[in-house]
């Protein structure tokens, strides 16, 4: 009886206005306080409209169009044996892609490694083309995938630090133990960096941070 009175209790909205906080800070969110949160995402969502979704598209591509230029400025003004040579620079894009795809694939749990194909990339560019080059193409790879997982400004300081860390020293290498030592000191940075940036952000949480808003559908059999 329970169970076919819970099936035929019709839905009910209570609404969540602003000023009304979903999760407050600090609080563990089970099954039910998700459900909630995801609920408001997608009604945010499906609030933009047209309009705001086209600005949204033409504001990201204008930012990589501009990446692009910058890049391609300086390939053709400082590194035009490296565009002379189409095999080269087929290996450099193909790297770049591959950096992004892997860079924004292991991002999520559980493995959080976005770090490692980006650093890479930026160590190959710096050994084989320039210090100047790896740092540009770390600083376009590293807010490509920051945009496309939604990273904070934090996770985007954090990739970017330990990248010019291994182009700034990587002038050449001469041995082996040039990769480790530079290995070394940037897991020291990534170390120092996430833990700085994680308590600046714990440190500014306030008790009045900001609320969510929105008609949260509850079943009123709970």
């Amino acid at each position: 009886a329970r169970q076919k009175a819970a099936s035929e209790t019709p839905e009910v909205y209570d609404e969540y206005y602003s000023g009304n906080l979903l999760v407050k800070p600090g609080e563990i969110i089970d099954e039910r306080k998700l459900e909630l949160l995801q609920f408001e995402y997608t009604l945010l969502d499906s609030q933009l409209g047209v309009a705001d979704r086209l600005t949204r598209v033409a504001v990201v591509f204008t930012l990589l169009l501009i990446l692009a230029g910058l890049i391609g400025y300086h390939l053709v003004r400082n590194e035009r044996p490296l565009v002379a040579d189409i095999g080269r620079l087929s290996l450099y894009l193909a790297l770049v892609v591959l950096a992004v795809a892997l860079g924004c694939g292991l991002s999520y749990d559980p493995w959080r490694a976005d770090v490692g194909p980006i650093l890479v990339c930026c160590m190959v560019c710096a050994v084989v083309n320039s210090q100047i080059l790896a740092t540009l193409t770390a600083f376009a790879i590293t807010l490509v995938v920051a945009m496309t997982t939604g990273a904070d400004l934090g996770r985007f300081t954090t990739l970017m630090s330990v990248c010019a860390t291994a182009a700034i020293l990587l002038p050449s290498v001469s041995s082996r133990s040039t990769l480790v030592v530079v290995g070394f000191w940037s897991a020291v940075v990534y170390f120092l960096m996430s833990w700085g940036m994680t308590v600046v952000e714990k440190i500014g949480i306030l008790p009045t941070d900001s609320a969510y808003h929105g008609a949260i559908w509850l079943d009123a059999t709970h």
